[in-house]
């Protein structure tokens, strides 16, 4: 048999392929935040020198990230399976150090034609080109503005800014830079230097002088008084006028005049401020006529009650006619409210011949016995009779409070006189004024006085020269203290910062411009802080926020089974309380050269309710977020950021209405995602060590879980307490239901012991980071890569300031509460 393995059959195909090799390898690039950086290549295909294989074949491209793996286009990316690759939207931090790369691989063609010859694959296919890695350079920005501060008298106002680079490996290029500006009034702000200054100013001081008045006025007709608004010690006297005389007969004199009645009143403070009084006075009741009938006396007049006429005399003799009665006088307020009036005279019987004198007319009855406390009502007076034959007529009655007085009858004959009238009757309003006793008689006309003091004031004005004692502190830092010793020196001054930064590619920033004023007194606005610690003590501090912010920081250490482990409960004891609280989510751990996660980051303001509690929890280091309480109900919180891994940074956590960051990387724990409603049931995250009580449940490494809208406590949960009901004014208790006995009496709802705010989801390998606790947390990394940050809340009752995903820095979690002016 014939040994046919190594027979030769003639062929044009080259079996090895040709070998690939990058003429251009990708470079490192860098752009700005939103622009696009590319990254190119070029390769080549080589056969061997004497194969003259020429197939016609094709080189292809795919590109990938390191750690992620092949790339699609979309989003972020185009030209992912061409020669340049283009990276569009660049993020800082986030897309800071990705690198790319790119895999070349030969596609021959074996189609057999007149000019070619087809060939294998290239033989070192794929072939991987040069990482290149991304920088995005750094923006600046102002995560915390800084706030108006109204102080007292040597008292430090503190403004603050929290500014910095979206990638804080661009600081060692140089730190932020901040720069100061500080006006007066309308004056445009300039650059401040540290130190004291002293300073003066000319200022018009304007002294108010108060003037007592006395004043005085009498009145014989009607008049009226306008009590200033200042006006105090009224008092006045009012008269009713007298009755007439009978007229006489020739062996028969006239009756004589009844007095009018005299009263005394006050007017007690302040009633009669700013009150008219109009005084109606009643005039005297004309005298009786001798003889000739019918000579009666006119009555007298009045405004208020006039007197009636007196009788005539008898037409056959000479008899005389009686007198009029007097008119009564009175006082009506601006509103129309009488307030007194005193009686007038009676008018005397006519005289009758050879009868002797006749009889006089009655006096107005005094007002000592007549207080009324409603409407008086008054009455003329009655007429006096007529004699139709030879006697006097009668005299006529005063006027005054009805009923009417009646007038005096006449004589029956030429040798009897006419009788007196009646007095008028008198009466004033007790519930306005008071009658000074003893009344007394009035023998003429009416008439009326008053008496009343009131203050005026005067202003004198002079000028002085005030001195003024300024320090500034902290130009160059991103704190600056204003301090000064008189507050009527000068207007508000307007202050703010200018950031910048080498690198940054928007400096420099400016920030808002706010105020400092400084007041006499500054006004108190104090709170009262009660510090619960995980042994059931608390500690209690009274802080006044006129002078400066309060910060809470975490960092205690929290016990899962505890009241809380450093719980802040916080209310105000005097007044409600505009206030604003800045709240920082703690940062991730760093691993590796990776950096953990910002804490979120917001500003919200709301009024503290007098005698409400208000609780910050999460402030430890379990759990390193602040959660924002009003009695049983929580209305924010933000993220923490999750912790990194060892290749690749934690996701930042979300402010009050941000998500979580997924963290970068294939592996990258998921973000948090926010929420505007929460429910009562909740899941703990897989980290926590805490065991979940039905209906809520627990998360499976790496899940995160969810908070609730109310915490459910221990001692309150066991006694039939639902999870959102408030449980009255009474004093703070642990989770075993103790009594902390030095916590204030105060409307309560928090409920110690059960809160569900740890979230994180846990790393799935050791070398991972976790997640952050939130709202909702963020799920833990895997195969090195980071956990993702958590996501933020508010439940609508607060105004929201300002809120990002990230900002926050600083290791422990904090909050600081100012007031707002």
């Amino acid at each position: 048999m014939e040994n046919n393995f190594f027979r030769r059959i003639p062929t044009d195909l080259d079996l090895n392929g040709p070998v690939l090799e990058y003429t251009t390898q990708p470079s490192d690039a860098s752009g700005d935040k939103d622009a696009s950086v590319t990254f190119t290549v070029a390769a080549q295909a080589l056969f061997p020198g004497d194969s003259g294989a020429e197939d016609g074949g094709t080189i292809t491209y795919q590109w990938f990230e390191v750690g992620v793996g092949a790339l699609s286009n979309g989003g972020q990316f185009s030209g992912v399976t061409t020669v340049t690759l283009t990276v569009s939207d660049l993020r800082t931090p986030q897309d800071q150090g990705r690198k790319f790369y790119c895999e070349v691989s030969y596609s021959p063609n074996n189609e057999y034609g007149t000019t070619g010859s087809g060939t294998g694959t290239a033989v070192n296919q794929p072939l991987k080109s040069n990482e290149a890695t991304v920088s995005v350079n750094p923006e600046l920005e102002i995560i915390a503005q800084p706030t108006d501060r109204t102080v007292g008298e040597n008292v430090t106002a503190t403004f603050s800014i929290n500014a910095g680079l979206t990638d804080d490996t661009y600081l060692s290029d140089g730190a932020v830079i901040y720069q100061w500006y500080v006006g007066v009034g309308n004056a445009t702000p300039i650059l401040v230097s540290d130190g004291t200054v002293r300073t003066q100013n000319i200022v018009e001081i304007v002294v108010d002088e108060t003037v007592f008045h006395t004043e005085s006025q009498s009145f014989s007709s009607d008049g009226t008084v306008n009590i200033p608004p200042t006006g105090y010690d009224v008092s006045f006297t009012i008269a009713g006028g007298a009755g007439g005389s009978g007229g006489d007969d020739a062996g028969g004199p006239g009756g004589s005049s009844g007095s009018g009645r005299v009263g005394t009143f006050t007017v007690p403070n302040p009633t009669a401020q700013g009150q008219s009084l109009t005084f109606r006075v009643g005039s005297q009741g004309g005298g009786g006529g001798r003889g000739n009938f019918p000579s009666y006396g006119g009555p007298g007049g009045s405004n208020i009650a006039s007197g009636g006429r007196g009788g005539g005399a008898g037409p056959r003799g000479w008899s005389g006619g009686g007198g009029g009665g007097g008119g009564a006088s009175g006082v009506v307020r601006g509103d129309g409210i009488l307030l007194a009036v005193v009686g007038g005279g009676g008018g005397g019987g006519g005289g009758s011949h050879n009868s002797g004198r006749a009889p006089g007319g009655g006096h107005g009855l005094g007002v000592e016995g007549s207080p009324y406390t409603s409407t008086i009502n008054t009455a003329s007076g009655g007429q006096g009779g007529d004699q139709g034959d030879d006697g006097g007529g009668g005299g006529g009655a005063g006027g005054g409070v009805a009923p009417a007085r009646g007038g005096g009858g006449a004589g029956r004959d030429n040798t009897s006189p006419g009788r007196g009238g009646d007095g008028g009757r008198s009466g004033y309003r007790s519930d306005y004024i008071n009658f000074i006793p003893p009344g007394g008689s009035n023998g003429g006309g009416g008439y009326a006085s008053i008496d009343y003091k009131y203050t005026s004031t005067t202003q004198t004005a002079s000028t002085d020269i005030i001195y003024q004692n300024t320090t500034i502190s902290g130009q160059g830092t991103n704190t600056l203290t204003i301090t000064s010793d008189e507050s009527s020196f000068n207007a508000v001054r307007k202050v703010y910062c200018v950031v910048s930064h080498v690198t940054a590619t928007n400096s420099a920033l400016t920030s808002d411009t706010v105020t400092a004023a400084v007041v006499d007194n500054a006004a108190a606005n104090n709170i009262v802080i009660e510090t619960i610690s995980a042994d059931n003590t608390a500690n209690i501090q009274t802080a006044n926020l006129s002078n400066g912010d309060q910060e809470f920081q975490a960092g205690s250490v929290s016990v899962d089974t505890g009241a809380g482990a450093n719980l802040y409960s916080f209310y105000s004891p005097d007044k409600d309380i505009n206030v604003e609280i800045d709240l920082y989510g703690g940062k991730g751990a760093d691993n590796s050269g990776y950096s953990g996660g910002e804490g979120g980051f917001s500003r919200i303001r709301f009024t503290m309710e007098q005698n409400v509690e208000y609780i910050l929890a999460g402030m430890t280091d379990s759990v390193q977020t602040p959660y924002l309480y009003r009695k049983a109900s929580l209305i924010a919180n933000v993220g923490k950021g999750g912790d990194a891994g060892n290749r690749g940074r934690g996701g930042f956590g979300g402010g009050v209405s941000n998500n979580g960051e997924k963290a970068p990387g294939r592996d990258g724990g998921q973000g948090g995602s926010t929420s505007t409603t929460l429910s009562t049931t909740g899941v703990f995250g897989s980290v926590t060590s805490k065991t979940a009580v039905s209906p809520d449940t627990k998360a499976t490494t790496p899940n995160a879980g969810r908070t609730v809208t109310c915490p459910r406590g221990v001692y309150w949960r066991n006694q039939g307490v639902s999870a959102c009901s408030d449980v009255g004014t009474v004093k703070f208790r642990t989770s075993d239901g103790t009594e902390i006995s030095n916590t204030a009496s105060i409307e309560r709802g928090y409920k110690a012991g059960y809160s569900l705010i740890e979230t994180a989801g846990r790393r799935g390998t050791s070398t991972s980071g976790n997640g952050g606790n939130g709202s909702r947390g963020g799920a833990g990394g895997s195969n090195g890569y980071g956990g993702g940050g958590a996501a933020g809340y508010t439940s609508g009752v607060v105004t929201v300031v300002s809120t990002q995903l990230g900002g926050s820095t600083f290791d422990d979690a904090r909050a600081i509460l100012r007031v707002v002016t």
